[in-house]
């Protein structure tokens, strides 16, 4: 339900259910002979609801902003046993806010930003919402900026930074290690540039992602905690494509 007479302020409120299965690939791989027997494939039934607003000011502005929050009594959330990935069927809850703002300062300049925050909890056999979800299921906070500027006609240049945030929601286990899925991921900050020229036969552009060329490593990496894929993310980039129309 959406109310929008007022350009400045439209809110709204929604509801949905949805229908799931986890993830069977991830415990088929390196499952035992006998794990079809145990595995619990009664789909993951959500009930969702979200509340927000959008705000359109002048043509010029556009913001955008929502809380949401979801509700499932059957969990999908994997975690692993003696070295095998099973489900946790215990209760669980995901809530988090998306917020995002587009604004054309000039005929031929435009900024923007968005932000994506979410948490996952499970419910304990004591009753409390006092276990967090894994970063299988839940990603660590990502804020997203960009500046598009276009010098000339037909002609683009694009700056893009990338920050995801950092979560680290679990204890080592008795070995001194953490579990698969629940390593600490840290922040990652990152540029890229993009500029291209459309012309008459072809589009012409040049990408150079990672432009500071940051040594990091992949949130799958830090979050697996596994020295086998624990691997850098790629440095520096160029990439130059070519479209031709014809």
């Amino acid at each position: 339900v959406s109310y929008n007479k007022y350009p400045a302020f439209q809110p709204f409120v929604a509801y949905s259910q949805g229908f799931s299965i986890f993830d069977l690939g991830r415990t088929l791989r390196a499952a035992k002979a006998d794990v079809l027997a145990k595995i619990s494939t009664e789909p993951v039934k959500t009930n969702n609801y979200e509340i927000g607003a959008y705000s359109d000011i002048n043509h010029w502005l556009q913001l955008n902003g929502s809380f949401f929050y979801t509700y499932s009594k059957l969990g999908s959330d994997l975690k692993i046993d003696h070295g095998f990935w099973v489900v946790n069927r215990t209760p669980q809850k995901v809530y988090g806010v998306e917020l995002s703002a587009d604004a054309q300062i000039l005929s031929n300049l435009k900024a923007g930003a968005n932000l994506s925050w979410f948490e996952g909890k499970l419910k304990s056999a004591t009753g409390k919402w006092d276990t967090y979800m894994s970063n299988i299921s839940i990603p660590a906070a990502k804020l997203a900026m960009y500046v598009n500027y276009a010098p000339v006609k037909n002609t683009y240049l694009q700056l893009q930074y990338i920050h995801t945030g950092k979560r680290d929601r679990f204890a080592p286990n008795a070995s001194g290690v953490y579990n698969e899925g629940e390593g600490k991921v840290s922040r990652i900050n990152l540029l890229n540039l993009t500029a291209g020229v459309n012309l008459k036969v072809c589009d012409l552009s040049l990408s150079v992602t990672n432009l500071l060329n940051y040594t990091y490593y992949t949130p799958a990496s830090m979050m697996m905690a596994r020295n086998a894929e624990y691997a850098h993310a790629d440095g520096r980039r160029l990439t130059l494509t070519a479209v031709f129309k014809y």
